[in-house]
């Protein structure tokens, strides 16, 4: 069975991380903000606790905002057509691309490496306009090909 054409994404390590912490810090205040609204924080006690919990959430959007302008080196996932490839810092090593999650705009991925590290990769269609697609086809198809018995034989050796 041949695979889609070939694609590399040029990934940074980090960077989606204080985007996500941003998103989830809205969402805390949105909450308390509904709780206030419907009377269930009205003791002090209560209330110490939600600033307690809006403070750490905003702590570590700052916290993540600030490591991810950091510079760090970029890391190369690629598809040659049949395998996955991670290139970090100049070593190329055969690894396993799971699927975590897909949002149409943005997608999260899990690099398994064989030394059993991992990497996760928060990736938007927006950076990655020109191989956005291509990548979404070549993880369907990696994704299935891994589970299907006409493409991976009895023993989980490709044919």
């Amino acid at each position: 069975m041949d695979g889609p054409s070939a694609v590399t994404v040029n990934a940074s390590v980090s960077g989606g991380d204080a985007f996500i912490a941003a998103a989830l810090t809205c969402m805390v205040i949105a909450s308390i903000a509904g709780l206030v609204g419907c009377g269930a924080l009205q003791s002090p006690v209560n209330g110490i606790w939600a600033a307690g919990v809006l403070a750490s959430s905003l702590g570590l959007t700052l916290y993540l905002a600030r490591c991810s302008q950091m510079v760090r080196a970029v890391a190369v996932l690629r598809w040659d057509g049949q395998n996955w490839f991670w290139s970090f810092e100049k070593d190329d090593a055969l690894c396993s691309v799971h699927w975590v999650m897909d949002l149409q705009l943005w997608m999260l991925l899990q690099v398994q490496l064989p030394g059993g590290s991992r990497e996760w990769l928060w990736l938007r269609r927006k950076a990655y306009a020109k191989n956005w697609y291509p990548l979404r086809r070549a993880l369907i198809f990696s994704a299935t090909a891994a589970h299907d018995p006409a493409v991976v034989g009895p023993l989980g050796q490709g044919f």
